[in-house]
């Protein structure tokens, strides 16, 4: 990733929204940044050990929740920069690994 999108570009946007939650008169999205975590009283390189993988973009399918057991049903993130050929390797990859982490042996539907 180049500095313009990666880490240095962040490090800007910290530092802005950092000093314009400090000026009263500046009103900052607290929702908007609620992912951010403490931001106002933490350095850069810290918060972003902290928070910084959560905040790029990923090339990569990844579970955001895992309720198998319950709804019987588990929630993905797909990036849209990869190919359907990718990301549908890439879910069957996971779900093949989550399935043996919590022991879950898919049984097929008939019709």
């Amino acid at each position: 990733m180049s500095r313009a999108n990666g880490k240095e570009a962040i490090r800007l946007w910290f530092e802005y929204l950092k000093r314009a939650k400090s000026v009263p008169s500046m009103k900052v999205n607290e929702e908007y940044y609620e992912g951010w975590g403490d931001y106002t009283n933490t350095k850069f390189e810290k918060w972003w050990k902290d928070n910084g993988e959560n905040l790029l973009p990923k090339n990569k399918v990844e579970i955001t929740k895992r309720a198998l057991s319950k709804t019987g049903s588990i929630q993905i993130t797909v990036p849209t920069t990869l190919t359907p050929t990718d990301a549908a390797n890439q879910v069957r990859d996971l779900l093949i690994t989550h399935y043996k982490e919590i022991g879950h042996i898919p049984k097929p539907k008939r019709n």
